[in-house]
């Protein structure tokens, strides 16, 4: 890696602002129309890098490869959520737990006092985009929260830079993955948008009150004599169909659904958990609101016949092989049959193709045991990891019509394409610099904020 401003270049603070899903091209279309004239003075004056794509499917992975400058075999971060095994649950990711240290973490171990802050919208822009668009009053009705959210977070930026001390401070916005989700086509900045929509004016107005964020926030980094980045670690592409695993998987003779009493048990145990879930969620706190499932009630797989299983995530092939020490069941007994397994499950999603292009599914596939060379079981990590082809997400139950891929007309955009990093302040040259990984990221702005 390669410094990429000079060597004396040193700022004082840095504030990060870490916006989730922005893509550098649909931004700089629309910083040139007029419609984000910030983002246009930011264009004009910082030094610019791609960040390579590298499929890393989940925010909360791609933001902790990003964050510790470390890759899925260091951090150990997949998807959102993973599979405690031992409890027999799929759990939400608790930030947390990770212990591979974030940017916060890294300058507290070199500076010993240094002083961190971090703020995010995620939640709240999470409730506001989760209602489909139905009609052009429901989209009103988004942008205008979305506004009154981004004020409410600019605000509360303001109160606690000038308050207390610190010398990074990170902002994560994740209302521009959230919003892009439903109205990705309606933008004007991809090259298959939608004809005729006369609901794109309204749509980019949520990206007017993001520029005025990046306006007043960029004001605030220059009163406190910091230098400003703005970061994302993935862009935006055109969503395509959900490739449904259970049934990719059962045509390979790699899962079976349940039937009969085992359903109708599945059914019950499912109806339970609902009820009780937003019990469990208040007694677990914040790391409960992800996906939070007991195994059983799950899946309604028959795991007397199963081979193998994906579990949660939208954005990779997620799947666990049905072994003793995974489930306590003897399905894979042997260890050939576990060979055969692993090897079975790695060639349905090598070889699994769109059936009226002929396309890829997926862009990679990784047996996690031979590449890492680890015990995936030790570690809570899938046996197989599928990276789908930009476009495509995952979903991991079964499709009553059997259907392997499934569209869904909500979804407009997902993430795919390279993400960027913008970076402003004292002596950094505005120019464009080579590509980097995302592992680049922190170690970069490390070498920006010198040791005290």
């Amino acid at each position: 890696m390669t410094r990429w401003f000079a060597k004396n270049v040193a700022a004082e603070r840095l504030l990060l602002l870490e916006w989730d899903g922005a893509t550098l091209a649909a931004l700089s279309r629309l910083a040139d129309d007029g419609t984000m004239p910030n983002m246009a003075h930011l264009f004009r004056h910082s030094a610019r890098r791609k960040l390579r794509w590298a499929g890393v499917g989940s925010s909360t992975a791609a933001w902790t490869t990003l964050r510790s400058g470390c890759g899925p075999a260091e951090h150990g971060v997949w998807d959102d959520s993973y599979l405690d095994h031992r409890r027999g649950w799929v759990r939400p990711v608790d930030p947390a737990a990770i212990a591979t240290p974030m940017l916060p973490g890294l300058l507290r171990a070199r500076d010993g006092g240094a002083v961190s802050q971090w703020i995010s919208d995620s939640a709240a822009a999470a409730r506001i985009w989760a209602r489909k668009l139905t009609d052009r009053d429901t989209l009103e009705g988004g942008i205008r929260q979305t506004k009154k959210l981004l004020d409410e977070l600019t605000a509360e930026v303001r109160r606690i830079a000038t308050a207390t001390p610190w010398r990074l401070f990170e902002v994560r916005v994740h209302t521009v993955a959230a919003l892009q989700h439903r109205v990705w086509r309606l933008l004007g900045v991809d090259a298959e948008m939608d004809g005729a929509s006369t609901w794109t004016a309204t749509s980019r107005q949520a990206f007017v009150a993001l520029d005025h964020m990046l306006g007043d926030l960029a004001e605030l980094a220059d009163r406190q004599n910091a230098a400003l980045a703005l970061v994302s670690p993935y862009g935006f592409v055109r969503a395509r169909e959900k490739i449904t695993l259970a049934e990719l998987f059962r045509r390979r003779g790699l899962f079976e659904t349940a039937g009969g009493i085992v359903a109708a048990e599945h059914r019950l145990r499912r109806r339970i958990w609902r009820s009780v879930r937003p019990l469990v969620s208040r007694k677990d706190g914040p790391a409960a609101t992800g996906v939070h499932y007991p195994i059983r009630a799950l899946l309604p797989a028959d795991w007397r016949r199963s081979r193998a299983v994906a579990l949660h995530g939208d954005h990779a092939a997620l799947v666990y092989l049905n072994t003793p020490g995974r489930f306590g069941t003897r399905v894979l007994a042997t260890a050939g049959a576990r060979r055969q397994a692993l090897a079975d499950t790695i060639a349905a999603i090598g070889e699994a193709r769109h059936p009226v292009s002929g396309e890829p599914l997926f862009s990679e596939v990784i047996g996690t045991a031979d590449t890492y060379g680890c015990d995936p079981l030790e570690r809570s990590w899938p046996d197989v990891v599928g990276v789908p082809a930009p476009g495509f997400q995952t979903r991991h139950k079964p499709d009553h019509k059997r259907q392997l891929l499934r569209p869904d007309p909500s979804l407009a955009g997902t993430q795919g394409g390279d993400g960027f990093l913008l970076l402003c302040g004292r002596g950094i040259q505005p120019e464009e610099n080579p590509d980097a990984e995302l592992t680049d990221v922190a170690p970069l702005l490390m070498q920006l904020l010198p040791g005290e």
